[in-house]
């Protein structure tokens, strides 16, 4: 075993504090970056060098696989080998090696089987037609999150007050036949892990009183993030004698929309009396300003213990703020700053990272970095194109444009739940083999001939009211806007109402995701020379996405880091861009009335702004394309409650005192607001004559939009342009 004198002397001294108390109950509040991981595995090793405690007396909990794998090989390098007594692991992995042990006292078969997720919702569905109920009123997934939710707050399906309410009346009876099934087939699901882990104990004083007897020592990692039934749980397993280790920060909860209770560690002395509290402040990740930065918006915060992150790292660069007129200047000025660290500073890639509140805002960052080739990486999630919505609605678009497209009609024939059953699409499928027809094709024919199928009534009038609407749009699809086509699709199609359904934080991305797809059909051209006519556009839409899908990172090493604030939590780079710095967007527009909710995004805000090392960039967009229409917005408060001190302004557009007013109302989303179009840059005027290399001479009759997306409307001849102006090259004509 190794002498653990020598690491321990290597902290500072409120980790030392912290390693070697002696008191029974502790709280660590340890804020961003001052080396939480160590303290908690330095924490167990003393304890096991200096004959504290014996190996099987530690029960050490974190969150993740990953964390608990890190704070095992710590430990087990530190002392020497690997005993097999010592509980270490994440929640769940612990509570179901309780269950295993002791299945009998838990009522469970030793052979129970755990369900995942989908096989959770297959399982509800089966209950839902069991109990004759509309499965698209009562839907499998919302019902499964129901479920979870309430055993994630102790509850059983007799423990749901009924208030009369007919759909939580069916929903509890849902509850209670799928626990009835589970029972009898001896099937476990996540949520059911933890809550029956707690329910043996509490039912079992024998069997509690064993664990609170043997484990001495209680260890639990990133405490600001349990829930109810987790901390419930530790309550149990702590005996009279057991001492309680807590590391957290309450600084950064921001998992409450999943469950976690700040309130947990805002209690932890309350429910521990005697508990000794460790600050450790000293951050061995950011300079100065970003940290100084970080304290002054936190402190905004209400609901916390109190505690302010410093560094021996240095005063570091101001962080900057960008404002642009809109969401494509903010694209370019990140693409831009990016390059500038590339190729002038020599900065890899994977020291950047993009940081945003929804995932959708990848989308347009994606657009300008495959122009630009810059390599990025979508952490913890799927490039914008690979999202299973976005593929779903393309498969539309894709079915509009071509009829024979097989692959796309099989995706979404029933996406979303028509009615339409794998028996329906076989005899498609059936009829389209026999016949060499496309299944599209093969429709057609069979509704006409009734001879043809044995469709039950109602997918039948389905399958009906399916073709009317692909014809329907097909007529459309060369007459309107593409981004208007795109929009009524998702409508038309109730693909958006799927998931304007799904109130989880899931379907909320999801949605997000939908109406930013919209905005595609206004910027996918943004970068080509000519806007293509209306008639064209679908065609080259759907070749566009084609190519762009087939780009791959080459440089999968050295990257640009894209993710939400939510993934960036544990991580650090050098350089980061924290975007869609506006109101409505960050802070959410579902959190601004709401205090609880409001003081979690600060945390949030706060998580982004400590995941920055040397350099941090702040942007926003004064306008912003939402579900194809321009929103007018202001900044963000964070940004106006972060001081002055440690902010400088990297550019602004013209409007910018304005967008950094103190008016929190709603930003606007009006058509008839005009954004000025600055011409100031330009070498022609209305109606002066230019020349394009293609289209030869031609007169300037329009301007519209701005930034990147600033266009300028030439009559040549018999036809009409619209160009980009930052890529049509047009030479003014001078004549003599």
């Amino acid at each position: 075993m190794k002498n653990n004198d020598s690491a321990i002397e290597q902290l500072n001294e409120s980790q030392q504090q912290a390693v070697l108390s002696e008191q029974k109950y502790n709280l660590i509040l340890a804020g961003a970056g001052s080396g939480k991981t160590r303290v908690l595995t330095n924490r167990i090793t003393h304890l096991l060098q200096s004959s504290i405690t014996h190996p099987s007396a530690i029960f050490a909990v974190t969150f993740t696989n990953k964390a608990a794998s890190e704070m095992k090989n710590r430990v087990f390098y530190q002392i020497g080998n690997r005993p097999p007594a010592m509980w270490i692991g994440t929640f769940h992995s612990l509570a179901l090696r309780l269950l295993r042990t002791h299945s009998q006292a838990a009522k469970l078969n030793p052979d129970f089987q755990i369900l995942d997720s989908q096989d959770q919702i297959r399982l509800v569905k089966r209950v839902i037609i069991d109990l004759n109920l509309n499965d698209k009123i009562y839907q499998p997934k919302f019902v499964a999150n129901f479920i979870n939710q309430n055993k994630e707050n102790g509850k059983r399906s007799k423990d749901i007050k009924d208030f009369g309410d007919g759909n939580l009346t069916e929903y509890i009876k849902i509850y209670q036949k799928y626990e009835q099934i589970c029972l009898r087939s001896g099937l476990v699901d996540f949520a059911e892990i933890l809550l029956l882990a707690s329910e043996t104990l509490q039912n079992n004083p024998d069997l509690q009183e064993h664990y609170n007897q043997r484990f001495s020592h209680i260890l639990i990692d990133e405490f600001q993030d349990t829930n109810k039934i987790q901390y419930n749980w530790i309550k149990q397993l702590a005996g009279k004698n057991s001492c309680v280790f807590a590391v957290g920060d309450d600084d950064q909860s921001i998992y409450g929309w999943r469950g976690a209770k700040i309130e947990n560690i805002l209690n932890f002395s309350h429910d521990f009396v005697g508990t000794k509290t460790t600050r450790l402040e000293q951050n061995y990740r950011s300079t100065s300003n970003i940290l100084n930065a970080a304290n002054s918006l936190i402190v905004k915060n209400t609901g916390r213990m109190g505690k302010n992150l410093w560094t021996k790292e240095g005063t570091g660069e101001l962080i900057d703020l960008f404002v642009g007129m809109n969401e494509l200047e903010e694209a370019e000025f990140v693409s831009n700053c990016i390059m500038e660290y590339r190729n002038d500073k020599d900065i890899a890639y994977q020291d950047i990272a993009i940081l945003y509140r929804t995932n959708a805002q990848s989308r347009i960052f994606e657009e300008f970095f495959i122009n630009r080739k810059i390599p990025y990486h979508i952490y913890g999630g799927l490039r914008f194109f690979e999202r299973e919505e976005i593929k779903d609605a393309l498969g539309y678009l894709r079915l509009i444009s071509n009829k024979n497209e097989d692959v796309s009609f099989a995706r979404i024939i029933n996406r979303p739940t028509r009615g339409i059953g794998q028996k329906s699409l076989q005899q498609i499928q059936d009829y389209s083999a026999q016949n060499n027809l496309s299944f599209y094709q093969s429709l057609q024919q069979m509704l006409q001939d009734k001879n043809s199928h044995n469709f039950a009534t109602k997918a039948y009038n389905s399958l009906q009211a399916f073709i009317i609407m692909i014809d329907n749009f097909t007529q459309l699809a060369n007459k309107i806007p593409l981004s208007d086509l795109i929009r009524d699709m998702l409508n038309e199609s109730s693909l958006l109402d799927l998931y304007l359904q799904d109130k989880t934080e899931k379907g909320k991305s999801k949605t997000d995701n939908l109406k930013e797809f919209v905005n595609t059909g206004l910027q996918i051209f943004m970068f080509d020379e000519e806007i293509p006519d209306t008639e064209n556009q679908l065609q080259l839409f759907l070749n566009h996405i084609s190519l762009e899908q087939g780009e791959k990172n080459k440089q999968k090493s050295d990257c640009v880091q894209m993710m939400s604030l939510h993934s960036a939590k544990g991580l650090e780079f050098p350089y980061v861009f924290m975007v869609g710095m506006e109101e409505n967007i960050f802070p959410t527009s579902r959190s601004i009335d709401d205090n609880k909710k409001l003081e979690e995004e600060r945390r949030l805000c706060y998580v982004g702004i400590t995941r920055a090392r040397l350099k941090l960039h702040l942007c926003l967009a004064q306008t912003r394309q939402l579900y194809g229409k321009t929103n007018y917005n202001i900044a963000s408060r964070f940004i106006k409650e972060i001081s002055e001190t440690y902010v400088k302004q990297a550019m602004q557009s013209s409007d910018y005192d304005n967008c950094l007013s103190d008016d929190f109302s709603e930003s606007s989303s009006e058509d008839a607001a005009p954004v000025s179009f600055d011409k100031s840059n330009l070498d022609y005027s209305l109606g002066s004559f230019v020349r394009h290399r293609k289209f030869g001479e031609g007169v300037v009759t329009e301007f519209a939009g701005s930034g990147a997306h600033k266009r300028v409307q030439v009559t040549f001849g018999t036809s009409v342009k619209w160009l980009v102006c930052q890529y049509a090259r047009l030479i003014p004509e001078t004549f003599e």
